[in-house]
C-alpha cells in the first residue's frame, strides 16, 4: 500500500458522516425502487443515485478513500450496488428510453477500482496523493494542495471513462 503521513485506521468525522449519509441513502433509493418502482420519484431517485455516485467517489470522497476500511467499505457499496442492479434490471416501468434506471449501479467497483490505480500510479509518478481538482480554484477540493498537472490528467482519464461507460449503456 501507499506510505502516507499518518496510518490510514481510525475514521474522522468526515469518514463516519459521509459513509453513513451514503448508506443511508442507499437504504433509501433500494427501498422506494422496490416498493415504488413504477413512480417518478423511483425513477428519478435511482437514475440521479446511479448516476452521481462516481462524481461522489472521485470528487467528494477521494480523501477518505485513502483510508483501506473506508475504501473496503466503498467495495462493499460497489457489492450491493451490482446486487441492487440485478434485483432491478427487470422491472420494466424503470426502463428509460436510453437503458434501464439501475444501470450504473453495475459499474461502481470499476470507477472503485480506477481511482485506486489512478491513485497509485500518481504517487509513483509524483510521491504525493492524487487529488481532486476544485472548480475555479488552483487547489484540490479540500485545500489539501495546489493541484498539479498529473492531478488533472488522472482526473481527464477518469472522467473519459465515467463518459464512455455512460455512453455504453445508452448504446445496449
Amino acid at each position: 500500500m501507499l506510505k502516507t503521513k499518518k496510518a490510514n485506521k481510525t475514521f474522522t468525522t468526515y469518514d463516519i458522516v459521509s459513509v453513513i449519509i451514503y448508506l443511508l441513502l442507499t437504504v433509501f433509493v433500494a427501498y422506494v425502487s422496490k416498493t415504488i418502482s413504477c413512480s417518478l420519484l423511483a425513477i428519478s431517485t435511482l437514475t440521479i443515485y446511479s448516476i452521481f455516485t462516481p462524481i461522489f467517489i472521485y470528487f467528494v470522497n477521494y480523501k477518505s478513500l485513502r483510508n483501506i476500511w473506508i475504501y473496503c467499505i466503498w467495495i462493499v457499496f460497489s457489492i450491493y450496488h451490482f446486487i441492487l442492479y440485478l434485483e432491478l434490471k427487470h422491472i420494466g416501468c424503470l426502463s428509460l428510453p436510453r437503458g434501464h434506471s439501475s444501470d450504473g449501479l453495475r459499474f461502481t467497483i470499476v470507477y472503485l477500482l480506477t481511482w485506486q490505480i489512478l491513485r497509485i500510479e500518481h504517487y509513483k509518478y509524483t510521491k504525493t496523493e492524487l487529488v481532486a481538482p476544485a472548480y475555479g480554484s488552483g487547489h484540490d477540493f479540500f485545500g489539501e494542495r495546489q493541484t498539479r498537472t498529473p492531478d488533472y490528467i488522472a482526473f481527464v482519464i477518469y472522467l473519459f471513462l465515467y463518459v464512455l461507460i455512460n455512453i455504453y449503456n445508452g448504446m445496449e
